[in-house]
C-alpha cells in the first residue's frame, strides 16, 4: 500500500510541472507504466493469469488454428489465448506480455487525456485516475481492462469521425475486443449515443428529468422484479458462468452505502449539465458515465454482469477535470466535487484493508523478486 501511494502522490506531483504540462503528464505515465509494468503477484487474479499463460503454452498446434485456440477458452475469447501463445512463442515470457500490455494501455490512457482534457487540467485528471478503485483492480482484471483500452479507442473515432470509414472501423475493434472478454460486446449498444447532441431548451430538461426519473425507479424499484429472471437466465450460460468466481471480488468494489446515495447526486448533476455542454463529443461521454448507473443496477443483481460497468466508468478520468471547470460558473459544484474526493479517499484507503483484496494488494511486489524469469 506504501508503494502504491507513493507512486499515486507522485504522479499527481509530476502532472502539475507548470512549465510544460505535457512533459508533466509524461514523467506522470513514465512512473505509472513502471509501477504496473513490473508488479509481481499484485492482484487477485495475477496468479490466475500466469497459470493460464502456462497452460496455454502447453499446447502444440498451430498459432493461429482459431477453432483449437478457441477450445482452449470453452470455445470462446480465442483472442486472449492467441495473444498469449503469440508471447510464447517469442520467448518473451509472461512478463514480457505484462509489460507490452501496460505500455499500450496506458498509451491509450495518456492519450485520452490529452484529446480530453485541458493541459492546466491534466493533474485533475492524473488524480482521479490513480486515487480509486478501479486502478489496482484493472491491473487484476487484465483481459476486461484491454477491452476498455480498446474502447477507448473506439469513442475517440466516433467522436472525431475524421477516419474514413471509422463507424466500421470501430465496430472492427469491438468486435477484436470480444474475443478478449465476451463482455467487450456490450460497448456495441453505445455506437448510437455518438449521433445524438442535446440542445439547451426546455425539451431537453423534461427529458432528463425523465431519464432521471426512470434511473431512480429502475434502481429502486423496477430491477427486483425482472432480476430473479435475469440471474436464472445469466446462470444457465456457461460463458457467464466462467466469471462467477469473481461475484464475491466485484462486490467489493461496491461503493459503500454513503456513495451509493452519493451516485444519486452525480447523477442529478449529469443531467443537469449535459444539455449545457455545447460540444457533441462531450455531451456522448456524459452518456456513457451516466449509462453507468444503468450497469451498476443490474450488476448488484448479477455481480459478473456488474464488471461491465467500467466501460462506463473509465470516462470519469476525464470527466472530473470538466466539472472542475463547469464549477467555476457554478459554484455549489465544488461541494459535489469535495464530496467525491472524500469518498473516494475512504474506498481507496478500506480497499487495501479488505479481506478480499489485502493480502493481494497490500504488498507490491516487482518481477525482480520473482522466483525465476515467466
Amino acid at each position: 500500500m506504501v508503494a502504491y501511494f507513493t507512486i499515486a502522490f507522485l504522479a499527481v506531483f509530476l502532472a502539475l510541472i507548470p512549465s510544460n504540462k505535457k512533459f508533466g503528464l509524461n514523467c506522470a505515465f513514465l512512473v505509472i507504466t513502471t509501477f504496473l509494468a513490473i508488479r509481481y503477484m499484485w492482484g487477485n487474479d495475477y496468479l490466475a493469469y500466469l497459470e493460464m499463460y502456462q497452460n496455454f503454452n502447453t499446447a502444440n498446434f498451430d498459432l493461429f488454428d482459431i477453432e483449437k485456440n478457441a477450445a482452449l477458452r470453452g470455445g470462446k475469447e480465442y483472442g486472449w489465448v492467441i495473444l498469449n501463445r503469440l508471447f510464447g512463442t517469442l520467448h518473451l515470457g509472461f512478463f514480457g506480455m505484462i509489460i507490452a500490455l501496460t505500455l499500450f494501455e496506458n498509451w491509450v490512457i495518456r492519450r485520452m487525456i490529452i484529446r480530453f482534457v485541458e493541459p492546466k487540467s491534466y493533474w485533475i485528471a492524473i488524480a482521479f485516475y490513480v486515487f480509486t478503485t478501479w486502478f489496482p483492480v484493472d491491473a487484476s482484471m487484465m483481459r476486461q481492462y484491454l477491452c476498455v483500452c480498446l474502447y477507448i479507442l473506439v469513442v475517440e473515432l466516433m467522436t472525431d469521425k475524421k477516419v474514413r470509414g471509422y463507424l466500421f472501423w470501430a465496430i472492427g475493434i469491438i468486435m477484436l475486443g470480444t474475443t478478449f472478454h465476451l463482455s467487450n460486446m456490450i460497448t456495441m449498444a453505445t455506437l448510437p449515443a455518438f449521433y445524438i447532441h442535446f440542445k439547451n431548451n426546455n425539451k431537453t430538461y423534461i427529458l432528463m428529468v425523465g431519464i432521471g426519473m426512470f434511473l431512480f425507479l429502475w434502481n429502486t424499484y423496477g430491477f427486483q422484479y425482472i432480476g430473479s429472471a435475469l440471474v436464472q437466465f445469466m446462470i444457465a450460460d456457461e460463458g457467464v458462468r466462467s466469471y462467477a468466481v469473481y461475484a464475491g471480488e466485484q462486490g467489493e468494489i461496491a461503493n459503500s452505502g454513503l456513495g451509493v446515495y452519493f451516485s444519486y447526486i452525480k447523477l442529478v448533476v449529469l443531467l443537469f449539465i449535459l444539455p449545457k455542454i455545447i460540444e457533441k463529443d462531450k455531451q456522448s461521454i456524459i452518456l456513457l458515465v451516466i449509462a453507468s448507473y444503468f450497469i451498476a443496477a443490474i450488476g448488484t443483481i448479477i455481480p459478473p454482469a456488474g464488471r461491465m460497468v467500467i466501460f462506463f466508468t473509465i470516462w470519469e478520468i476525464i470527466l472530473w477535470p470538466w466539472l472542475f471547470k463547469f464549477a467555476k460558473q457554478h459554484p455549489w459544484m465544488f461541494i459535489v466535487i469535495l464530496a467525491q474526493i472524500i469518498i473516494m479517499g475512504k474506498e481507496i484507503t478500506e480497499f487495501f484493508y479488505s479481506p478480499i483484496w489485502h493480502d493481494r494488494f497490500f504488498e507490491y511486489h516487482t518481477i525482480f523478486s520473482a522466483p525465476t524469469f515467466m
